[in-house]
């Protein structure tokens, strides 16, 4: 099994420029690596680190050193992590962090330190951290991860490299859902498209039959939602009412499918086809709603989501979105 950078799908770009400072020896003290969750931010620090770490100066880790080795058993002794405890990084986790690198690295010229949800940081730990990296300590390198460097302090991002994770492409996850869970096209084309550029939520998607029967039932309630008679409407509203927290999600399947119908009814597009297992369900819906109709219906369903996380009372939101639905 390859475990070099060779292993970080969708990110080609990154990859390169990670390589090209470790070969050109132009490591910076300080890095922020961001982007959504699950597209290869920590896989990346860890190879990053690794390939610092490895005698051979390529660029990339050769898998055959003592550090190689030993960053892939987990005892390599200049690499360290810091999480969350609880919900947060406290500021004597990074008091304890600052004691250990102010002594000489015990393998290396130096060490790497990632910090997983950085975000998560107290106000106190990031003003800790921000005066190691106003006064960086020898060759020690932080890998600051998060989902979002705005959350940081100016001053800390001011001192960092940035790098941006990208959502992967839906071809690159359907490929790799293939190969790794020898997954049929068809259902890995749809987990990929649930996926939002994800590998990670592409592997909990795989591993979740709650979602499967959850898409389905979602999907049973699309086909429905268009055409309502007035006994179905209280059938419909508490499915919406038990699925209160899963509201975003259900509305994601529901415009999933809408987005289809529009796809099809605007150039048939079957290759980004979201649920091409319904294909010819989507196919026959789709001589039977106006475009016009399809693009109100996701609109409607996009402002609901925008509701339901401003926290605006649920079955009052649930009640004007299907009244709105019915009206379209």
């Amino acid at each position: 099994m390859c475990m070099s950078f060779e292993e970080i799908l969708g990110q080609d770009n990154v990859i390169k420029r990670l390589k090209k400072s470790i070969k050109d020896k132009s490591i910076f003290h300080a890095y922020i690596f961001e982007g959504p969750e699950g597209v290869g931010k920590k896989i990346s620090a860890f190879h990053f680190a690794k390939a610092m770490f490895c005698t051979s100066g390529t660029g990339d880790s050769c898998e055959a050193c003592s550090s190689c080795r030993k960053m892939n058993h987990g005892n390599y002794s200049d690499y360290y992590i810091i999480a969350p405890e609880d919900k947060n990084i406290l500021d004597a986790q990074l008091e304890e962090i600052q004691k250990i690198i102010a002594k000489k690295p015990i393998e290396g010229k130096g060490a790497v330190i990632m910090i997983d949800k950085a975000e998560s940081m107290t106000v106190r730990a990031q003003n800790r951290i921000l005066k190691t990296l106003e006064d960086p300590i020898g060759d020690t390198v932080f890998i600051l991860i998060t989902d979002n460097a705005s959350s940081l302090l100016d001053t800390i991002q001011s001192r960092c490299i940035t790098i941006k994770f990208k959502n992967i492409d839906k071809k690159i996850i359907k490929k790799y859902l293939i190969k790794e869970y020898d997954l049929e096209e068809q259902k890995a084309a749809m987990i990929a498209a649930f996926s939002a550029g994800s590998i990670g939520k592409s592997k909990k998607l795989y591993e979740s039959e709650e979602f499967l029967n959850f898409r389905e039932s979602g999907i049973n309630l699309a086909q429905r939602l268009g055409n309502l008679e007035e006994r179905d409407y209280d059938d419909v509203l508490k499915i919406f009412e038990e699925s209160k927290g899963s509201f975003i999600e259900l509305a994601d399947i529901l415009e999933y499918w809408y987005r289809d119908i529009a796809i099809i009814k605007l150039n048939g597009d079957k290759e980004i086809i979201t649920n091409i297992d319904y294909l010819s369900d989507i196919i026959r819906k789709s001589n039977a709603i106006e475009l016009k109709k399809c693009i109100q219906i996701i609109e409607l369903l996009e402002q609901a989501k925008r509701d339901y996380k401003m926290n605006i009372n649920y079955n009052l939101l649930i009640k004007n979105m299907m009244i709105k639905i019915q009206e379209v």
